[in-house]
This record gives structure tokens, sequence and C-alpha cells, in this order.
């Protein structure tokens, strides 16, 4: 049965609030099958789908809800997982690599395509996305911040760790043997359950040796070298005195590791600050060629490599009054060593490994195991001044260190590269992030009026050069400042980038149009309205674009279909929130519109005088021709026929036959009555501007219809159980759309219930009453006269009129109720009348958007 989309959708709404949750179902689909880019329907058919376990279903949703908005990051993440719920794990990680495209910095993003390459056999790709996603965050401690993590996400957590380490102990040993020192030896990613530990103190955070025996400290007998780094302190700490600076120090601590409680105090400052001669194996030549006899010294030491360069050599500097809290380093495959240069007397400098704590003397080495929990503080009031160095662990063979460099060497490359490897989302995952932090700060300062934050949105693009909510921000930023020629760079590059973002393709349309470009305008417009077809405004000014070029019926299709999407656009202009231009094309629009319905119907009605005069009122501007003052149908108005408010016998010669068909009628009714709430409608759309007079009417079962035919459809689910009233009324001159009746359906009005004044659509039609169950204290009003409804006697009013009716008694009042034509009219304007809706319906049914050209393809 046709219905108005906002009937639909009001009827929806109350079924959701009942928790009809299946009717509610039923009509969310009639609404996006007349109205595809219906977001909220297609969420709610997902969500549906979904929770009875039909996730092919949902994703068939989520699909048709990205045709739409095709930059929801949530929708694709939905998708994927919809996708993984069917074991279609290729097909999900499509949809998450789109997620991640938009929000790169959403964990749930990394851990869901982690999650579905590791079930798509792309191990690669979830070895990338699942240790991005558990960098410097343990599994547990993500779990407890999301105690509503869904099922999926907290499988894929789970179950994480041991596949990052079974996948890297792979891709780094290859055919090391692990034997020695290296037997038992594991990549760590957290916890895959609690391993056991040599000793409680120690916990390796990532490459743990268990055939080392456990030592927090190692002294002189450890480390024969260490005598002669002790004897150069000297010469190093001269150095340091000549040529230390500050402006070559660092953070220690990066700035995005403030969002580890335990480093916050350092995080990005200066308080604890590193000079780096290596970092990573990266020399520092600047800094190198400073310190000569520091490296000169450090030469013969088994210090640990990659390639021939030292891994890490480096000054620390930690100011007064810090404190280095208790953590664990990487390995126990090497030493870290302090050689202390500038210490504040006393003991106010210690360093604590293990359960020992030991006090910095200058010159005096210091080297330990630094998986072992360890902590540092200065509390004197002077800078504290340490070089740092790594060192094989002495219980490793010198071919052994050498396999381990190896294996420490793969890992490093393969954990250097992960966000490198992700070219789908057009430069690496860092700076996708970054980009998205960036812009997310720049963002938020363009609302406080910060002046440095466009030049921030500029960097965005410097990282990524498609950031599409960049590109929109700098094009506002540019036109703000009278920057035509930059902000329509901008747009268009985003245009480029966007082809089915219908807000990016509707804005360059008004822009291209605004600037007397028309070939570009035509093209973004029609790629506006294909991305989403349910924007009103984008047919609005689409029309009113294709209108100015001279296309009046390409014009006049465009505001139709828009109409139909929203039957407001073509009364905006009465609106003061409307701004001047949409208002200016409301106008345009209705009056493009009525004149093509009233050329139509010119058209259709030559040489049939009094049904060309008639006037489709609903497209004349405060139309006033009426010949009575309460009679103001709303469609169509032919001022030649007569005002009838009420039939006379007269004029009904047929209605003895319907009237003798009264028990039957009423039989089959009363069979049909009890499932009368599961087949029947809410006569009224609750979306309807009615006023609250009608509120208790409008969109609920209060005044419910049953339809035979509705809109000259018919009811299949209905008429067969209606045969001997279809019979009857084929003795009428019923109103019909092709061969079946315009309208025929049973009125059921519910006890106390009040049908407020309104008007019909037309004229050119009867409706007649057969009361079939009427109680006492039930009545109609047209124009100024009340009648009783009696059962079997057919009441006939033109409800062109002012007309409304009262159900006061206790009981269900129903009547039949159909339309037949207005004795007035002849046969041949009968025929004007058909022909001029035919001719308007087929006008309907031929509308057509311009076609979208292909990318690249414009002219």
């Amino acid at each position: 049965m046709a219905q108005s989309l906002q009937e639909i959708w009001q009827q929806a709404q109350y079924a959701q609030k009942q928790g009809d949750l299946e009717r509610a179902e039923t009509l969310h689909k009639q609404i996006v099958g007349r109205k595809p880019d219906a977001l909220a329907s297609w969420q709610f058919l997902s969500a549906r789908a979904a929770s009875r376990g039909d996730f092919a279903k949902s994703a068939h949703a989520i699909r048709n809800y990205l045709k739409v908005d095709n930059l929801s990051a949530e929708g694709w993440r939905s998708l994927g997982v919809a996708e993984m719920q069917q074991g279609r794990f290729q097909e999900a990680v499509k949809a998450l690599k789109e997620a991640l495209k938009l929000q790169p910095g959403a964990l749930a993003n990394l851990v869901y395509l982690g999650g579905a390459a590791q079930q798509a056999g792309q191990d690669d790709l979830a070895a990338d996305c699942l240790s991005l996603a558990l960098q410097g965050m343990p599994v547990a401690d993500i779990l407890s911040g999301n105690g509503k993590a869904e099922p999926m996400l907290r499988a894929i957590l789970t179950k994480a760790p041991a596949f990052l380490e079974g996948y890297v102990a792979d891709l780094v040993f290859g055919d090391i043997a692990h034997d020695g020192a290296l037997e038992g030896a594991s990549w760590r990613f957290h916890e895959t359950g609690e391993p056991v530990w040599n000793d409680p103190m120690q916990r390796p955070e990532r490459f743990f040796l268990p055939a080392l025996p456990p030592q927090a400290w190692f002294d002189g007998a450890d480390l024969p070298w260490a005598k002669a780094i002790e004897d150069a302190y000297e010469d190093i700490r001269a150095e340091v005195q000549a040529a230390l600076s500050l402006d070559d120090a660092t953070p220690y601590i990066a700035a995005h590791m403030a969002e580890a409680e335990h480093w916050k105090e350092f995080a990005g400052n200066m308080n604890w600050s590193a000079i780096h001669l290596y970092n990573g194996g990266t020399p520092n030549d600047r800094v190198l060629e400073k310190f000569p006899k520091t490296m000169a010294a450090l030469e013969p030491l088994p210090l640990c490599r990659t390639g021939d360069r030292p891994v890490e050599v480096f000054f620390s500097l930690l100011q007064p009054g810090m404190h280095i809290v208790p953590h664990f380093g990487t390995s126990n495959a090497r030493l870290t060593v302090h050689l202390p240069i500038i210490v504040p007397e006393g003991s106010a400098c210690a360093l604590r490994a293990g359960e020992e704590t030991r006090v910095m003397e200058a010159g005096k080495l210091m080297a330990f195991d630094d998986t072992f929990e360890h902590e540092a503080w200065n509390r004197s009031d002077g800078l504290r001044v340490n070089l740092i160095f790594e060192v094989w662990n002495p219980a490793l063979t010198e071919e052994e260190q050498q396999e381990t460099a190896a294996i420490m060497d793969r890992y490093d490359k393969w954990f250097s590269g992960r966000g490198r490897r992700m070219d789908f989302l057009g430069t690496s995952f860092a700076q996708a992030a970054q980009a998205e932090k960036l812009f997310q700060a720049a963002e938020q300062g363009l609302r406080t009026g910060d002046a440095q934050a466009s030049g921030a949105m500029k960097q965005v693009l410097a990282l990524s050069p498609k950031h599409k909510k960049a590109l929109w921000l700098l094009a506002d930023i540019s036109f703000d400042r009278g920057q035509d020629s930059e902000g329509l760079a901008y747009l268009r590059r985003q245009g480029a980038a966007s082809l089915d973002h219908a807000p990016t393709q509707y804005r360059l349309a008004v822009v291209e149009e605004q600037i007397g470009t028309p070939d570009r305008a035509r093209v973004a417009y029609a790629r506006c309205i294909k991305a989403a077809p349910g924007n009103m405004l984008s047919y609005l000014y689409a029309g009113a674009f294709f209108e100015a070029q001279g296309d009046k019926e390409q014009a006049a299709q465009i505001y139709s279909l828009g109409a139909d999407v929203d039957a407001r656009m073509t009364t905006l202009y009465h609106s003061p929130d409307a701004d001047p231009e949409t208002a200016r094309r409301s106008n345009a629009a209705f009056d493009c519109i009525a004149a093509k319905m009233q050329s139509l119907h010119a058209e259709a009605t030559k040489g049939v005088p009094r049904i060309k005069e008639a006037s489709w009122v609903q497209h004349i501007e405060g139309f006033s021709g009426y010949r009575e003052a309460d009679q103001k149908p709303h469609e169509l108005y032919i001022p030649g026929i007569s005002p009838l408010r009420y039939l006379t016998r007269d004029h009904m010669p047929w209605a003895d036959a319907v009237e003798a068909a009264f028990d039957d009628i009423k039989s089959e009714l009363l069979a049909a009555l009890p499932s009368a709430d599961e087949a029947g409608r809410p006569y009224l759309d609750a979306g309807q501007q009615l006023g609250p007079e009608f509120d208790p009417i409008n969109g609920t079962m209060n005044w419910t219809a049953l339809d035979l035919y509705r809109d000259g459809r018919p009811n299949d689910a209905l008429i067969g159980e209606f045969p001997k009233t279809l019979s009857a009324l084929k003795s009428a001159p019923l109103v019909c759309v092709g061969d079946n009746p315009f309208e025929v359906f049973f009125s059921l009005l519910k006890p106390h219930q009040h049908i407020p004044p309104h008007f019909g659509l037309s004229n050119h039609g009867i409706t007649v009453h057969l009361p079939l169950i009427v109680p006492k204290d039930c009545q109609i009003r047209v124009g100024q006269e009340w009648r009783q409804w009696i059962e079997g006697e057919l009441i006939a009013f033109d409800d062109s009129f002012d007309h409304e009716a009262r159900n006061d008694s206790d009981d269900l009042r129903v009547v039949l109720i159909f339309e037949v034509w207005h004795p007035d009219l002849t046969p041949e304007e009968i025929a004007a009348i058909k022909a001029s809706f035919s001719a308007r319906a087929k006008w309907l049914q031929g509308r057509r958007l311009p076609e979208v050209p292909e990318h690249g393809k414009e002219q």
C-alpha cells in the first residue's frame, strides 16, 4: 500500500516506542525502498539484523548507509565487523582499511583491522596493526578502560599478544637456533599469560632470554673492560665541561608518552633530557665531533651494535629534585652502563636495580640489567650528568652476541617499518595519526580564535595531502579572508578526493555556479544528488541552476523530484529562517513546477472548457477563486460544477443497490475486524503539520483505515476477504485509476474521538459513507449541517467543503468509505479529468536527473 514517507516514518517511530520492533522493521524497509538515502532507517535495519544474528542483512544495510555517507569511519568499522561475523574476512579487511583511513587515531580501527587481516591470512598487516594498537599499552589496561568492549574486540585483543609473539619469533629468528643462551628466548607483547620469571624483580618488556642467570648488578669481576673506561673518566669529563650544551638536548621521554601516567612528569620536557651521540644506531654527527675521546674510550668495549654502529650512547641529564620512577627495560641480553660524569657530592644521587641501591660516584662505573625493576633520583640542588651506553650481557658468547644482534636488527627493521607499510593510507601511519591529532588541535584553535590555527591546518595537508576535513576548513578560511582563488583550489582538491561525498559536491557546485563555471557546476550538482538523493537543498539549488541556464524542463524535473524528497522545498520562501538565496530559489521552484503542471493540464483538457478552467490550486500562491467560502480543496478545483455539500437520492440512482448489500458487507467486515489493528494503519500521517487538535488521531490507531484500495492500488492481503463488498460497489460510478477504484476503505473511529474540521483534495469526487457499526452519539458535519449516521443508509458529500466527525460514544464506529464522480460531470469531462491526472502521472514517472560523467571525463 502506498503511503507518504513521512507517514511511514512516524508509524515506524511509534512502533519502536511501543517496542513493536517487527512492525518497525517492516516500516523501515518500506522507507528505504522508496528513499534509499534514509540513513536512520538503514541504521535501524542494520542494528535489528545484527541483534538476531543476521549479519548478512546487517552488512547489506550498512553498505547502503555508506552509499549516502561514505566518510563515516564508524559506518565502515561497523561494516567490517559485520563482514567478520559472516567469516568474510577479505571483505572485512577492505572495509576496515576505509575506517582506518578516515580515523587513524582510533584504537578500535587498528584492532579490528588486525583481527580481520589475521583471519584473512594477511599476517603482515595483522602484526603491523595489532602491534601498533598494543604499543605502550597492555591488553588488560585497554580492556579495563573499556568495560563495555564489544565481544569481538575483546576476543581479538585477548589473542593478539600470543599471535604477535609467534609472528615476531618466526620473523626474527629465521635459521638461528634456539640453543645455548638463546634457548627458550621469546618476544613479549605484554602478557600472554604470566611468564615464569627467573627473578620476581625481573620483567623484560620485549626480548627475554630465560637461559641467562638473573643478575641485577655487574661489577669489575664480571666486566674486564670496566677499569679501562673508568681510567678514561678525566678525558670524558673534560670534553663534557668543554662541549656539553643544553642546545643539543632533547626530552628523554617523548611528549606522546604523557598518556602513560608514570611518565607524565618527564613527557615532552627537560626535567630528564638526553644528548645523543647514537640513537637507535643513528649517529648524531654534530655532537659526535665534540666528543672524540669519549668515543675512543668506548670503541674497544663489547657495545651493542646494529651493523658497525653502537645502538645507544648518550649523556643523561637529570634536573635537581627529579625522580625517575620504577620501570623495566627491554631485554636481559643487554646491560645498561652508567658512567657518572657530573654528580653532586653526597648520597643525593642514586640508582636502584632489583633490591639493591647504589649511590652514584663520579668516574665509578655502574652496570646493571635494566630488565630488573629500577629507578633513579637526584635529590640534590645541582644537575646530574651520566654517560650511558649498552653492552652485551657477559653471559653471551661472541657468537650468541652476533646472533642476538641479528635478531634485534630484524626486529627493529620490522618494528620501524610497520606504519610505512600501510600504503593504503596515502602516507605513513605515523603521519596519518599525527595529521589527525594536529587537525583536531588546529580545529580547536579555529574555534577559539587562535591566529596560528590556519598555519597548523596547512601542516595537516603537508602530512596527509588528501585530508578531507582539513581541505574543507582551509577552503573556509581562504574564502573568509577574501582569498577566493586559494579557497577554490582547496575546494576542488577536496571535490576530487571526495567524489561520492554529497556535502563536498554540493558546496563545490554552489561555488562553481557563483564564479561562473557552469560546466563544473553541472557536474558537481549531478554528483551531489547521486551521492545523497535525500538532500533537499541539492535539488533546489541544482534546479535553479538549470533554470538559469535556460533548461526549464530539466529544472522542473529536478525541482519536482526534490519536492518528493521534502515537500517543504517549495515553501521555504515563506520561512523567516530561510536565507535570501534559498528563499529565492524556493520561490522559483514553486513557480516552475506550477507552470509545468498547468501546461500539462491545459494540453490534456483541450476542447473541454469547464475542465480546462480548473486550477491545480496546490501550485497557485494564495488562490482565491473558490465559489463558496467554506469550500477549499487543496489540490484540484473545478469552479464550473455545482457546490453540493450533501447529495440527495436524486444525485445517487445507484444508492439502492449498494444499500441492498449492507448485510453482506457488514458480515465480511465483522469477520476481518479482529485483525484490524494488525492489518490497518493510522489514517493520518503523524508528520503532517495539522495542529494540536489532531494529536489524539495523528499517527495513532484511534482513527484507523482498513484499506481495500488506496491511491488506485489494491491491498492484496485484504481484497480477497471482501468479494461481496467489492461486487456491490460495481454499481456505483467509482472514481478509478485505470480499472481500479481510487479509494475504498473501512474507517474505524474509536470511542470518544473527534476528527477536527478539515478540507479534502478536490471537488471532482464525492465521498460516500456506508455506516456499518454506529453507536449512539456519532455524527458528521459538512458545511453548517450535522447529520447522524444510520446503519445501512448512505451519506454522500463533497469533502472539499469544511467537514468534521465525532464518536462521543463508548464503542467503535465503522463506516465503509469510497469515492464517486461528481454528478454534474459529463463522460467527456470525466475523460478530460482522467487525461489531466494521467498526463501529470506520466510526466512524474518520466522525470530524470542529469547524468554524472565519469571522473576525468568532465567537459
